[in-house]
């Protein structure tokens, strides 16, 4: 068991996702934001921080208080320039 609790992203082709889970494995917190398919990288990156704050104030917490986070993402997620 993690000793805190833990932020799950989702980076998918129609909508971003996130959660917070406690060690337990109790939803603390999620929400979800679509992506438009004419972002850049860097959009969808700044839209999925803005979304994982959104979830951490909605459960309360802070960033500097998680166990750990993971990303999760359909296809191979390249580099800029690649």
């Amino acid at each position: 068991m993690v000793a805190g609790p833990v932020l799950a992203l989702d980076i998918g082709g129609t909508k971003l996702a996130a959660g917070v889970i406690s060690p337990d494995g109790r939803v603390i917190a999620e929400g979800s934001a679509t992506t438009d398919p004419a972002a850049t990288p860097s959009e969808v990156s700044a839209a999925l921080f803005e979304l994982a704050e959104e979830v951490l104030s909605a459960g309360g917490l802070a960033m500097g208080k998680l166990a750990a986070a993971g990303r999760g993402a359909f296809g191979r997620v390249q580099p800029l320039g690649d």
